[in-house]
């Protein structure tokens, strides 16, 4: 097809059709154009045409004709062939001028093809400097965010048909791309220009700095280039920089339409959709190296068409989780946004002779709004602040753990860990990070130790890299750490580095003397030993250590380098004397020891070193024992006897459901006589635990009951169900059991804790609280951020002054946000410690009065608590977990911890599921709500009642199992005549009398007693 072209003179064909004056048929001349932009795609014809000046012939197309749309492809089709692009460039300036114009009205005026094209063209010709230039003098910027802010169906209009939505999002991805080329261009540009600054002030020379380049020569840059760009330009930047580019950017709104992209990209069902939000990503990612850019993320901004404000970084960190699109592409974007943010330096070395850098009251004509940031520590706050609001910690320490897809894992964690080190350097954040299983279990070194993909090597290095950062900045000065070590190790070695060591002089004196005798120097020991005035000192009697030392220091791990712990030794040269061989001999026996000091004795050069490990007295848990022990220390009886106590179970009654319906929660009377069960067809029984027998059942919902709690007087009961309105509903239980007040949509409801006069219902995120004898609402907490959690449920502190909802603090006399706590799971909210001073958010532990992350626990992991009337003992159960087909699983397990010191005091292993955990007034029995593991036996639902403190032996164990046997049995023969005197007999064993003595066949619940 070339040789053809060339060989029938092709060139002056098209150019004779592309004069329009002659031909006088411009539908002529766009076909032409299009049999041109074919022969345009070969680099030799491209150059051809050039030559012979076609590109002057086609600029004289004249505009608007339908022969214009072809001019943008075959524009486009020059500028993908460098070679041609570069004798475009050597052309006079005045011909350059007049290409932009005619492509720039081509981007304004022209049909969608056309626009489309001229974006690829200057697309492709931004890395010509030059051009850059041009574009740049005749406003080009305002003309490209004009395509997209003059949209007519921006937003995603249901109402607007299919093909104009693609359209339009076919629109937004090229002008995403054309700008992020522009903005890469432009900081390539300046990058080495400050390069070039850098060099002529004597400053080292990086290698991040750019090769210089001729204005008709492009720019050739990779993702790799990219990043080093960005790592060079961020330190360099001014806190008050003014870059042209971005300044222009922000001035026209273009920031603002940035995020409104990344945020409707969720909800589009588009194929490009992940290459769109990754080009406004890696467009952020440029602007952010500027200070200003980073303030306005972390401000509030109201997206097109919503009234809800949102912070700007908030919509990166979803997208850095994966939530606005699951692409790895994107997520990486994401992250180098954040971390560009975060890492910023503590100072800044601004180059401020740059012309491109100048003061805002210098350049700027927007108006400057007064800002709180004044330093670079203040823009770092704020940033720092803004991240962790928005659940930072738990998007970057989930993104930490990621192992798919398997060839970005490496790449990925990279990146977290790069964001982590930048928000360790904040002191609150670091308090935080140093509590987490992430840091206090070593899991960060064990994720150190080897990548994902052994192909991905160079991104684990970066990865281990930023990981020994964030292990120095949360742990302290700590210098190379062995991948391998936890944190008590790192302690450990940070104590040993502290001690200092102290020995004996006159004992060295006499190990020299030794050691010269030994070689047979005797005059010289003699010598030695009367200027030292050694003659009166007893003969040494050398140890295997102490010959060690004199005959030279063992080979220790520090000899090679490192120590005892993993410490790499210094690098540096220092002067090596007897002090620094015996001191460094010293601190490696001082390594050896198990629990070392910080403050030690002075070292025996003879006797082998080695700390006191101290003795702890564990108190034996047997009672007896301990009280018949003289001098028993009893400020300890307390933490052993729950322990004694707490640990032991024995189930004494169960009740079993009717075969068409289940148990779903149960809570004891405040008078401590009856069961008070909810079931899934939404009823309400009371069982009496004495008889067994059933004393009421109201029907209270219409679907499942999934909690129940009676007030302390016992008159009142709130019961919430899962859906079908109302949710929750306040019963009366005086005289006649009556409802006195509904919560439509609050799908949790609970009493206040001190006087119990009003209470707190949960709808999602919100909180509204009700006062009970008015039945009024009185106060409604809607908070400015919420945290999401997908169990949520308000409540009152133990007196009924502070509130938690959503993970955010409320005072309820004002009404007003005290504290927002850090998001680190997705489920439970989280409630108050029974004594006020801590709140347990579902594993970790915060401190009320300071907001500092205590510790964390990791056995009450996802799990419901349940704490004694007294305060002291902690029930755990773990949530409900749904399964694909909306089956709902429970664990057959529960915890129970001491609340004094958070310490596991037992696990209790069942054979059933557990749904729900009550605890008696008295805390001397507790109900549990057990289901069948299997989805196809939910009628096999009971409710077992255990004494605490009590354990049954083997043979209890067998009894209990031949009795379920029996009751199994009895099931199935209900149908058996009832003239049986065996069944008879069966029948009063399991059933157990009612009331009247005698068995009720039509009650068709089950109540056995186990001896």
């Amino acid at each position: 097809m070339l040789s053809f072209a060339f060989k029938n003179n092709a060139v002056e064909l098209i150019l004779n059709y592309l004069d329009t004056f002659k031909t006088k048929d411009s539908r002529l001349t766009f076909e032409a154009l299009k049999y041109l932009s074919s022969l345009l795609c070969h680099k030799k014809f491209a150059l051809e045409f050039i030559r012979k000046g076609g590109l002057l012939k086609m600029l004289k197309i004249p505009r608007p004709s339908i022969s214009a749309t072809g001019v943008s492809l075959c524009l486009y089709y020059i500028a993908y062939a460098e070679d041609a692009m570069e004798k475009v460039c050597l052309m006079s300036k005045s011909v350059l001028a007049t290409l932009v114009t005619y492509a720039m009205w081509l981007l304004e005026c022209s049909h969608g093809s056309g626009r489309n094209h001229a974006l690829m063209f200057f697309g492709a010709s931004y890395p010509f400097k030059i051009m850059l230039d041009l574009f740049d003098s005749q406003d080009g910027l305002r003309v490209i965010l004009n395509i997209i802010s003059t949209l007519p169906n921006f937003l995603a209009d249901e109402n607007d048909s299919e093909e104009n939505q693609m359209l339009t999002r076919q629109v937004v991805r090229q002008v995403g791309y054309n700008l992020k080329r522009y903005f890469e261009c432009h900081l390539s540009f300046l990058a080495e220009k400050i390069g070039k600054m850098q060099q002529v002030s004597q400053i080292p020379q990086t290698s991040n700095r750019t090769e210089g380049t001729s204005f008709y020569k492009p720019l050739k840059h990779d993702p790799t280039k990219l990043r080093e760009l960005n790592n060079f330009v961020l330190p360099l930047m001014p806190l008050w920089a003014r870059w042209h580019p971005v300044e222009k950017l922000i001035k026209l709104g273009g920031l603002q339409y940035l995020m409104q992209v990344i945020a409707f990209a969720y909800d589009w069902n588009y194929s490009g959709r992940a290459e769109t939000v990754k080009s406004v990503l890696d467009i952020l990612a440029t602007c952010c190296l500027v200070p200003r850019v980073q303030i306005l993320l972390t401000e509030r901004l109201t997206l097109q068409g919503s009234n809800n404000l949102t912070y700007g970084l908030s919509i990166i960190l979803s997208a850095a989780e994966g939530e606005v699109v699951q692409d790895p592409d994107v997520q990486r974007s994401a992250l180098v946004v954040i971390g560009n943010c975060v890492s910023g330096p503590l100072r800044r070395n601004g180059v401020a002779t740059l012309d491109q850098f100048q003061h805002p009251t210098a350049v700027s004509k927007t108006p400057i709004r007064k800002s709180s940031v004044k330093t670079c520590e203040d823009l770092l706050n704020k940033i720092w602040e803004c991240v962790r609001v928005n659940n930072g910690i738990l998007i970057l320490t989930r993104l930490l753990l990621v192992k798919s897809p398997i060839r970005d894992a490496d790449s990925l964690r990279a990146l977290a860990c790069r964001c982590l080190a930048g928000l360790a350097r904040y002191k609150p954040i670091r308090q935080v990070l140093e509590q987490l299983p992430l840091m206090k279990s070593g899991m960060i070194q064990m994720l150190m130790r080897e990548p994902v993909l052994q192909e991905n090597r160079q991104e684990h290095a970066v990865f281990q890299k930023y990981g020994l950062e964030l292990i120095k900045l949360v742990y302290g000065k700590i210098t190379g750490v062995e991948y391998d070590l936890n944190v008590v190790a790192i302690h450990k070695s940070d104590l040993i580095s502290q001690s200092r060591i102290q020995y004996n002089e006159k004992q060295l004196l006499e190990l020299v003397r030794e050691h010269l005798r030994a070689k047979g120097l005797l005059e010289t020991a003699v010598l030695l030993g009367k200027e030292a005035k050694l003659d009166n000192t007893p003969p040494i009697v050398l140890s295997s250590s102490s010959k060690s030392l004199i005959n030279g220091l063992p080979l220790t791990p520090a000899r090679k380098g490192k120590s005892t712990f993993g410490f790499q030794a210094p690098t540096k040269q220092r002067t090596v004397t007897l002090d620094t061989i015996v001191t460094e001999y010293l601190t490696n026996q001082h390594s050896l020891c198990k629990t070392p000091m910080a403050i030690c004795p002075t070292f025996d050069l003879v006797v082998p070193h080695k700390c006191p490990t101290p003795k702890a007295r564990v108190p034996t848990v047997n009672f007896a024992a301990r009280f018949g022990r003289p001098g028993y220390d009893w400020s300890t009886a307390g933490s052993v006897n729950r322990k004694l106590v707490y640990s032991r179970f024995k189930p004494i009654r169960v009740l079993r459901s009717p075969e068409e319906d289940h148990f779903t929660t149960a809570s004891f009377s405040s008078c401590n006589q009856w069961a008070i069960v909810g079931t899934h067809n939404g009823e309400i029984k009371l069982i009496n635990i004495v008889t067994g027998s059933e004393d009421g059942t109201y029907s209270c919902h219409d679907s499942e009951i999934h909690h129940v709690q009676p007030n302390r007087k016992g008159n009142l009961l709130l019961t919430s169900s899962i859906w079908r309105r109302p949710l929750s509903k306040l019963w009366r239980m005086d005289t006649l059991f009556e409802n006195i007040m509904e919560f439509d949509r609050e799908e949790y409801a609970e009493f206040s804790n001190l006087t119990q006069d009003k209470v707190i219902a949960t709808n999602m995120e919100h909180a509204y609280i009700y006062d009970i004898e008015t039945k009024m609402k009185i106060l409604t907490l809607e908070p400015r951020m919420s945290n999401q959690y997908t169990k949520n449920r308000a409540t009152f502190d133990p007196n009924d002054e502070l509130i938690l909802c959503d993970g955010v603090l409320w005072d309820f006399k004002s009404g007003t946000e005290v504290h927002k706590f850090d998001k680190l799971n997705e489920s439970i909210s989280g409630v108050f410690h029974p004594k006020g001073l801590e709140i347990i958010a579902n594993s970790e532990v915060w401190d009320v009065r300071t907001f500092k992350l205590l510790r964390t626990v990791r056995a009450l992991d996802q799990c419901t608590l349940v704490f004694t009337n007294d305060g002291e003992i902690i029930y755990g159960t773990k949530c409900e977990k749904e399964t694909p087909d909306g089956y709902k699983i429970a664990d057959t397990s529960f915890v129970t911890l001491d609340a004094t010191d958070y310490e596991r005091i037992g696990t209790i292993e069942l054979k059933r599921n557990i749904y729900s955990l009550a605890t008696s007034p008295n805390d001397l029995q507790i109900a549990l709500v057990e289901n069948s593991s299997s989805e196809d036996s939910v009628s096999d639902s009971c409710v077992r009642f255990y004494e605490v403190g009590r354990s049954r032996g083997e043979e209890e164990e067998q009894v209990d199992e031949e009795d379920e046997e029996d009751e199994l049995q009895s099931q199935d023969s209900d149908d058996d005549d009832d003239d049986d005197e065996g069944s008879d007999d069966i029948g009063r064993k399991i059933l157990g009398p009612t009331s009247s003595g005698k068995v009720d066949a039509a009650k068709e619940y089950f109540f056995i007693t186990i001896p």
